[in-house]
């Protein structure tokens, strides 16, 4: 099969997708850290007992990548939770700050399963941020 190539500075040849070390003189794969990532974002300023924020096919799971939130609250919580998994994927305290931020993460559901927001906030604001990746 024919492969993309690329040359570095001393005209070694290598594929594309592949980066290479002068220093060492190893080459490992370069990966995008975003690719195939879908991205979620509200804002919230009322409180949530349990409400599905995101939902995948029957035949699909989500796997959720990273999360962030942030308030304008100094009491209440916010949990992220995909039932009947424990514990939550994400939890930020708005006592205890007002941002929160989670990343590198690989929380992967079941088939179908939904992502559910419950919050405690009241009527204070709060900015959610989630990106996950479905998968089969």
């Amino acid at each position: 099969s024919n492969v993309i190539c690329g040359v570095d500075r001393s005209g070694r040849v290598y594929p594309l997708g592949v980066k290479y070390d002068e220093g060492t003189g190893l080459a490992s794969l370069a990966v995008s850290r975003g690719a195939g990532k879908n991205t979620f974002s509200e804002e919230y300023g009322a409180n949530h007992p349990l409400a599905a924020i995101i939902t995948p096919a029957a035949t699909q799971k989500l796997c959720i990548a990273s999360c962030y939130c942030c308030g304008e609250g100094t009491t209440g919580f916010v949990a992220l939770t995909m039932p009947p998994h424990v514990p939550p994927v994400f939890m930020h305290y708005m006592s205890k700050y007002n941002t929160s931020f989670a990343s590198d993460m690989h929380i992967e559901g079941g088939a179908g399963e939904s992502l559910y927001l419950a919050s405690t906030t009241g009527t204070d604001k709060m900015f959610l941020i989630v990106n996950y990746r479905l998968v089969s």
